[in-house]
């Protein structure tokens, strides 16, 4: 299963905290930095942020995005740092708890990245991302109930989200295979290019005995990459078809 890694730069909605006023040059400059961010253009990116903090020192976007740069970079410690000090000047600040989650994810503290997830969801409940990563981090700790909740959270908010239908899809393969075909169908027709989730809808066709439908799926896995030659496999193993008819 793939684990999604997600951590853009999201202003946080909400929060009462007293703090000065931020100035409209370092607004723009902020923004500036998300867009570089976002390109991945992490030097741009970078002096626009340090620019933004020339006029507001203690304003928390941009010390959370230069976070952001720092953990692009692999310099953990400093971007730690850097989300650390974004929540201490606004603790109401959802990207900051979901980039330190990355992080944390990162290391290994699934736990810990937890709890920083949930304190973003706390904060913005309908903050996508976040949600996906308390998903993916459920899956990694072998929580399939949590996992399974908060993938159904974000279809309440995106119902036709890929990753989380074929996650869930691949959560149910086992136990349901016809509620496993339906969320591997419905992740296929926002993403048909996604050969993880055709390879997820065959097998869930051939435990439902369904096997023309599943060497369909199998063919257009490996039509779509098959990595792994996952694909490839179940096909060789599946009974030949019966040769056709002449009338």
């Amino acid at each position: 299963m793939r684990i999604l890694v997600l951590a853009g730069a999201l202003t946080a909605l909400g929060g009462c905290l007293h703090r000065p006023p931020v100035p409209a040059q370092a607004i723009a400059a902020n923004d500036a930095c998300t867009s570089a961010l976002h390109a991945q253009d992490l030097e741009r990116a970078q002096l626009q942020c340090e620019y933004a903090l020339k006029f507001a020192p203690l304003y928390a976007e941009p010390i959370n995005n230069l976070g952001l740069i720092a953990l692009a970079r692999g310099e953990t410690q400093t971007a730690r740092d850097r989300f650390i000090r974004a929540l201490r000047l606004d603790p109401n600040l959802a990207a900051a708890h979901n980039n330190l989650g990355v992080l944390r994810r990162r290391e290994g503290r699934l736990k810990a990245a937890l709890e920083s997830f949930r304190a973003a969801l706390a904060v913005v409940p309908q903050y996508v991302e976040a949600r996906l990563n308390v998903g993916a981090t459920c899956v990694q700790l072998g929580d399939s109930a949590c996992a399974r909740k908060a993938y159904s959270q974000v279809l309440i908010a995106e119902p036709r989200h890929a990753e989380a239908h074929r996650t869930l899809g691949d959560l149910s393969l086992r136990g349901a295979p016809a509620e496993a075909a339906n969320h591997y169908a419905e992740a296929l027709l926002s993403n048909p290019a996604d050969a993880q989730a055709w390879a997820g809808r065959g097998q869930a066709l051939e435990a439902l005995r369904r096997v023309g439908e599943a060497r369909e799926a199998y063919e257009r896995c490996v039509d779509e990459g098959d990595v792994g030659g996952r694909c490839r496999v179940r096909l060789l193993a599946l009974p030949p078809e019966p040769p056709a008819t002449v009338e």
